[in-house]
């Protein structure tokens, strides 16, 4: 039997988690055979908060997608709203980490996510560690928008507009007409979606808010009626960035 959908219809109810001082965690999944997880953080330098000093790298990969804010991994991209990161496993990165604001990232990680540090690193740009080969490269993208064209293709059986977040991507920023209705009465990938902008509506129930909601659909889970209450933003995470061993 397929894994239940997981259904965060607004986000603001959450609570958020301490961790240290000025950082905090809303959690959204938490894949129960890989231990892949999905979350809310926030970074918030009034309360604290004061970005790694240390370049560092992880032995799984991490995504993040940009919510509110402006911050920094290397002093050159600047994140915000809607900016999109990969680090795949064994990349270097944090150089010159930086939060200027109140900042929130959608992070989505593989199991045993944890940063291992580099005193001395080789540069001030992204690089693999030796022992680890991406299928992907890194990629840190500030306007997404301005970088990536849109394509047509189809969500959940209807066609909607595709901004794949670089070459190959699982992930894209997918537009959705006021109207548009799902055509597909079961989900065929695993999929994971981050209302960023409008609402759906779930089956009757309202997704999104003021800020965003979340559904994670596993592959083969059966669908309700699935349509766009207004013109929509989602992020759309199709699988996992890398293979989860």
């Amino acid at each position: 039997m397929a894994e239940a959908p997981t259904i965060v219809a607004d986000i603001a109810a959450l609570d958020w988690r301490p961790i240290v001082p000025g950082l905090s965690a809303r959690s959204l999944h938490v894949d129960p055979q890989t231990g892949a997880r999905v979350a809310l953080i926030r970074m918030a330098p009034e309360e604290g908060y004061v970005a790694p000093p240390i370049a560092h790298y992880h032995e799984t990969y991490e995504e993040i997608l940009g919510l509110q804010g402006r911050f920094t991994f290397d002093g050159l991209v600047w994140l915000g709203r809607a900016s999109y990161v990969l680090h795949p496993a064994g990349t270097v990165h944090g150089f010159a980490s930086a939060v200027v604001e109140d900042s929130v990232f959608l992070s989505r990680v593989g199991p045993g996510h944890k940063a291992l540090l580099v005193p001395e690193p080789e540069g001030d740009e992204m690089y693999s560690m030796p022992g680890f080969a991406p299928a992907r490269a890194a990629l840190a993208v500030g306007d997404p928008a301005g970088c990536f064209a849109v394509v047509e293709a189809p969500l959940l059986g209807t066609a909607a507009r595709w901004r794949p977040l670089g070459e190959g991507s699982p992930a894209a920023l997918v537009e959705l007409p006021v109207g548009w209705v799902a055509n597909a009465a079961t989900c065929d990938a695993d999929l994971q979606i981050f209302v960023l902008d409008g609402t759906l509506d779930f089956g009757g129930t309202r997704i999104g808010g003021v800020e965003g909601g979340f559904l994670s659909l596993p592959a083969g889970s059966a669908l309700p009626a699935i349509t766009a209450s207004d013109d929509a933003l989602l992020f759309v995470a199709q699988g996992t960035p890398e293979p989860i061993a």
